[in-house]
């Protein structure tokens, strides 16, 4: 059985060169885990080039193609949460963990803290912001008490979390990023059964007209709340903070905790950071990873430029 299997979702366009670049990082920087299994699933609808089939089929990447209905391939993220849970079936009984991540995602260095200690189930990091969180110090509003009426959630299952970047402490608010999971526990088909009974409840979408953040961040409530039901506090276990690392939030990490360097990352998630045209002067790339990046990063740099003009 493989110790780590990672998975995630991609389509036509800039995705591809985002799930390119992830593969090639992982085979060239996850030490003991390069030669790990990735899966990528991509939609019936909107199958991948030939040319990035061919790229990824060289780097031993499994893809899986996968269909659904046209109302969730048109909601926000309601895909990556719908599918999360045919990758969890598809690698079941074959890996102790999936790592369930997004794809615009890089491994800097051998990944051993991705590694759930026994007796854990998830592994996790909290969101960067607040967003449409619930402080702890507060009483749930009416959005969280909604999802919480709904996914059965106690008020002794509750318990803090502290946002990596504006440091404010939540309810169980989780980011969606990049999961670690048991693939026994099922915790990712719950995510997806639980997402698809409560995304187009009638209770839920006046809050899409309220704010768009809660349509956009929909699927992480659901994700949040749901674990909070299913799973005991002893079970969760909080990633460090140079797992999943928001590069493209470096400026304004807390200090006393931003790395000097990429070396001292291991994974990171970049969003838009590559869209700054002086995205090399954010931070310090120190071999070997940042002679690696300027020579694997063009395709993805272009992507980006056709994608913004």
């Amino acid at each position: 059985m493989e110790a780590i299997t990672f998975a995630l979702f991609a389509k036509p366009g800039r995705a591809e060169q985002e799930t390119l670049l992830f593969t090639k990082s992982l085979r060239q920087f996850g030490g003991i885990y390069k030669n790990a299994p990735v899966w990528v699933m991509t939609l019936e609808s909107s199958p991948l080039s030939k040319d990035t089939v061919t790229q990824l089929e060289k780097y031993r990447v499994q893809l899986q193609t996968v269909e659904l209905a046209e109302d969730l391939i048109n909601f926000p993220f309601a895909v990556k949460s719908m599918i999360a849970g045919l990758a969890e079936t598809l690698i079941k009984g074959t890996s102790q963990l999936l790592v369930w991540l997004d794809r615009d995602s890089l491994i800097i260095q051998e990944p051993n803290e991705l590694i759930l200690p026994a007796g854990k189930t998830l592994g996790y990091r909290p969101v960067d912001h607040k967003n449409i969180g619930s402080p702890y110090d507060e009483p749930p509003d009416d959005f969280w008490e909604t999802l919480y009426q709904h996914n059965q959630v106690s008020p002794d299952k509750v318990f803090p979390i502290l946002t990596s970047v504006d440091q404010i402490h939540l309810r169980p608010y989780i980011n969606a990023g990049m999961l670690v999971v048991r693939p026994e526990a099922g915790l990712l088909h719950q995510w997806g059964s639980a997402f698809n009974k409560i995304y187009q409840h009638p209770e839920i979408t006046p809050y899409y007209e309220i704010h768009p953040l809660y349509k956009i961040f929909i699927h992480q409530a659901v994700l949040s709340a749901m674990l909070t039901h299913v799973l005991p506090f002893e079970e969760w276990f909080e990633l460090p903070y140079q797992i999943n690392y928001p590069l493209h939030m470096h400026k304004n990490y807390p200090t006393q905790k931003k790395p000097k360097d990429i070396h001292q990352v291991v994974t990171c998630r970049y969003d838009t950071f590559f869209e700054d045209k002086n995205w090399q002067e954010q931070i310090s790339l120190p071999d070997p990873f940042g002679s690696w990046l300027l020579h694997n990063i063009s395709p993805l740099l272009d992507s980006i430029a056709k994608e913004i003009h």
